[in-house]
C-alpha cells in the first residue's frame, strides 16, 4: 500500500497543471488509500497536495481547508519539517488572498516549527515571505534584513536552481526597495539565467519585468521598452495571457512619458482586451486607469469618460470582493477557534479516562 499511495502521488504531480481534474482524481485516491490504512503522515501528505493544487488554481478557500488539515495532522504527529512546510504554504495563500495580518502570523509559526525541526530551507522560505510582507508594509529595511537572512539560510542546504531563483528574484525586490537598483538589477539578472536554465517562463518574465521597471523608473526608456519586449515574447511563448497584460501595459505605460500615445493606446487597449478576455479584474483597472489618461491626453473625453466608468465599476466590484472574503475569513477563524477548543476538549477528557483506568487498575 505505500508503494502504491506514492504511484498515487507521483502520477498526479505528473498530470498537474496539464490535466485538472485527473490530477486531483489521483491526489484523492492517495488520500483515501492514506485514510483506509490509517496513515496518518500519508494521509498530511495528500491534503497538502490537495492544498498546493487549490492554491495554484486560485481557489483559496479549498486549499486552506486541506493546507489546515496537513499542518495539524503533521503537528499531532510531531513532524515538525512538515508541518513548517504545510504552514507556510498558508501563509502564501493568505497572502493571495490579501491578508496580510494573517499571512505574517503563519509565517512566524511556521518558522518555529522548522526551528524546533533544525529544518534550515524551511526557515529560509518563511523568511523570504516574511520579507515580501514587510515589503508590502513598506518597510524596506526590515524587508531587506528578512530576506538576507533567508539567502545565507539556502545556502546552507542542498538547493535546486528553482530555490535559488526564487531567492534571488525576491532579494532583488529588497534591494530596490532600498534604493540599491544596480544590486537590484545584478540580482535578478542572475535569477533570470537560472529561471532560464530550467525552462521556467514565468519566473523569466517577472525577473526581466522588474528589471524594465527600473530602468522605467530610472528614465532609462529605450531599455525598459527592451526588456518589456523581451518579456512579451516570453509570455506568448508561454501562452501566458496574464503576463501579456502586464507587459503590454508597462510598453505603454513607458510610451506615455515618451508621449508616444498612439503606440501607447495600442499597448494600453491590448492589455484591457486581454485582461478582460480572463476576467482579471485588477489587470481591467490598471489598463483602464492608462486607457483614461491616453483618451485624455488626445482631447478624447468620451472615450476617457467611458473607461472611467468600467474602472469605477470594477473597483467597487473589487471592494465587495474583499468584504466578502473578509466575512468568510472570520468565519472560518470562529469555527477553526471552535473545533480547536472541541479537540483540546477531547483530549483533557481522553487523559481523565486514562488517569481514572490507571488508578483502577
Amino acid at each position: 500500500d505505500s508503494a502504491r499511495f506514492a504511484q498515487y502521488m507521483s502520477i498526479s504531480k505528473n498530470y498537474y497543471p496539464e490535466n485538472l481534474s485527473l490530477a486531483h482524481q489521483y491526489a484523492d485516491s492517495a488520500l483515501n488509500l492514506a485514510a483506509k490504512n490509517n496513515n496518518r503522515i500519508q494521509t498530511g501528505l495528500a491534503e497538502e497536495r490537495q492544498g498546493s493544487f487549490y492554491k495554484s488554481e486560485g481557489d483559496f478557500e479549498n486549499a486552506e481547508i486541506h493546507l489546515n488539515r496537513a499542518v495539524n495532522i503533521f503537528f499531532e504527529n510531531q513532524d515538525y519539517s512538515k508541518a513548517a512546510w504545510a504552514k507556510k504554504k498558508l501563509g502564501d495563500v493568505k497572502i493571495e488572498r490579501g491578508d496580510f495580518t494573517q499571512s505574517m502570523n503563519a509565517y512566524i509559526e511556521a518558522s518555529k516549527l522548522a526551528e524546533e525541526a533544525d529544518d534550515k530551507k524551511a526557515l529560509a522560505y518563511c523568511y523570504r515571505g516574511i520579507s515580501y510582507l514587510y515589503y508590502q508594509y513598506k518597510e524596506p529595511e526590515k524587508s531587506l534584513e528578512n530576506i538576507q537572512t533567508a539567502y545565507l539560510l539556502l545556502i546552507e542546504t542542498e538547493y535546486d536552481t528553482l530555490d535559488m531563483a526564487d531567492m534571488l528574484h525576491t532579494l532583488a525586490i529588497a534591494l530596490g526597495s532600498n534604493d540599491q537598483p544596480d544590486s537590484a538589477i545584478a540580482c535578478y539578472e542572475l535569477s533570470a539565467e537560472y529561471n532560464k536554465m530550467y525552462g521556467n517562463l514565468g519566473s523569466l518574465a517577472g525577473n526581466l519585468n522588474n528589471i524594465a521597471l527600473i530602468y522605467e523608473n530610472r528614465g532609462m526608456y529605450d531599455e525598459a521598452l527592451s526588456y518589456y519586449n523581451q518579456c512579451l515574447i516570453i509570455d506568448r511563448q508561454a501562452d501566458d495571457n496574464l503576463g501579456l497584460t502586464f507587459s503590454h501595459i508597462g510598453i505603454a505605460n513607458v510610451y506615455i512619458k515618451q508621449n508616444k500615445l498612439d503606440s501607447a493606446l495600442y499597448h494600453a487597449l491590448k492589455s484591457f482586451q486581454i485582461a478582460k478576455s480572463i476576467d482579471a479584474l485588477h489587470r481591467i483597472q490598471k489598463a483602464g486607469e492608462s486607457l483614461i489618461e491616453i483618451h485624455k491626453e488626445l482631447g478624447q473625453y468620451d472615450s476617457s469618460l467611458y473607461y472611467y466608468e468600467i474602472t469605477t465599476a470594477v473597483k467597487d466590484s473589487l471592494y465587495k470582493q474583499t468584504k466578502i472574503r473578509e466575512s468568510y475569513e472570520l468565519q472560518a477563524i470562529y469555527e477553526t477557534d471552535k473545533k480547536e477548543k472541541e479537540i483540546l476538549l477531547l483530549k483533557e477528557q481522553k487523559q481523565a479516562a486514562d488517569f481514572r483506568r490507571n488508578t483502577y487498575i
